[in-house]
């Protein structure tokens, strides 16, 4: 739980983020939103990488934003969080 939030809290702001490409939860991200990995050993590649294409880092930050906005805001966690509950009362 703490480290889905710092992600995200990280991808609100746009700061890129590194996650395992095949690592449950952080795999589903979108691959425009995030800096995907197989591996440690891919970290340093990637960053290098990064450092170098100005616009690719600027358009990952920029869906990483768009990302959370349209996904991970607190109307759409409270509707997942009580869409199990709505059938019950029905």
């Amino acid at each position: 739980g703490e480290a889905s939030s710092v992600t995200l809290e990280s991808m609100r702001y746009g700061v890129p983020v590194i996650v395992r490409s095949d690592f449950g939860w952080y795999s589903e991200l979108p691959d425009d939103s995030v800096v995907k990995v197989a591996s440690e050993e891919e970290i340093l590649e990637k960053l290098i990488s990064l450092k170098n294409n100005k616009e690719k880092l600027r358009k990952i930050s920029e869906s990483a934003q768009k990302t959370t906005l349209n996904n991970f805001n607190t109307e759409e966690y409270v509707k997942k969080l009580i869409s199990p509950l709505r059938g019950r009362n029905e």
